[in-house]
């Protein structure tokens, strides 16, 4: 299965001690989804992410990202939906104790079906494509942060665009 590798990268992650790393985090956060270039309207997924810090300029990160549902704006209407499991790298520069600034880049697993509105399938397709984020992220505690970002996943040569907030924990 696709997800095989990105399973077994997270297990490693929370795994390894922390006593070799900066930190470890996990997080939770929301995004608002829009699918480029097409009729579907925005919506709002749910992302989880974990991950692990080399130092403070560079960590690992695995996560979860749904897409929420969207519809189009055509009859008949159809709904689109699916979810990523990725991995990535991210760099990070420190304008201070309380900000950081960030850019990340990976791959994502995804899965992703339309329906009609009566629940008929119209098609599914899933594949591995690159993603890249840029964002910002702010300390409010020593293990607690706050980010917002804008994200681009490739989707079968389809663009999805995010822009997400995203709570963080360290430990």
């Amino acid at each position: 299965m696709q997800f095989k590798g990105t399973v077994l990268g997270l297990s490693l992650l929370l795994a390894t001690p922390a006593a070799f790393a900066e930190s470890n985090s996990i997080g939770a956060g929301l995004n608002s989804i829009d699918y480029a270039d097409s009729d579907y309207e925005t919506t709002v997924g749910i992302e989880l992410v974990a991950g692990y810090s080399f130092n403070e300029n560079f960590a690992v990160e695995v996560g979860y990202m749904d897409w929420g549902e969207a519809d189009d704006d055509v009859a008949p209407v159809w709904t689109i939906s699916g979810h990523s499991l990725k991995i990535g790298a991210k760099g990070s520069l420190p304008v201070n104790d309380l900000v950081t600034l960030f850019a990340k880049g990976g791959v994502h697993s995804w899965d992703g079906e339309v329906e009609t509105s009566n629940g008929s399938l119209v098609s599914e397709d899933d594949g591995s494509d690159i993603f890249g984020a840029i964002g910002v992220e702010f300390n409010i505690k020593e293990n607690f942060a706050i980010s917002a970002s804008i994200s681009r996943y490739d989707v079968d040569g389809s663009d999805l665009n995010t822009f997400g907030a995203l709570a963080l924990y360290r430990f």
